[in-house]
């Protein structure tokens, strides 16, 4: 299934694979992610429970082109996902290999945030 793609992607090496997140077609609020097995991509999956928001004031700051995109890092064998939810907060899920965990908050962080850049050193 050919899903589409809003704004930039997020790509993380996680498994020993390539793992790409991004916000569904024409900024639909939905995270998916595609994965390189070593041979070829996989079809396109969507992670359960997500809502992806625009910062409130992407129109106004943006000019209408809202700037928020899912950020990935794999941090302790787990592979985390960073996106502004429905209520402007920056949130997170994480996969272990076998499911998705609930959504998880990042305390203390302004609203608004816009994008949720990551890293791990």
């Amino acid at each position: 299934m050919n899903v589409g793609m809003s704004f930039s992607p997020s790509a993380v090496v996680w498994r020993n694979m390539i793992h790409v997140f991004h916000q569904g077609y024409q900024d639909n609020g939905q995270l998916w992610y595609s994965y390189h097995d070593g041979q070829n991509w996989q079809p396109d999956q969507q992670v359960p429970g997500v809502v992806i928001s625009n910062p409130a004031d992407a129109e106004h700051v943006f000019g209408g082109v809202a700037p928020m995109s899912p950020s990935a890092v794999v941090y302790n064998n787990n592979c985390y996902v960073f996106y502004l939810n429905a209520d402007q907060n920056l949130s997170y899920k994480f996969a272990n290999g076998t499911s998705w965990s609930n959504e998880g908050l990042v305390q203390d962080v302004p609203t608004q945030c816009g994008y949720a850049g990551c890293v791990v050193f």
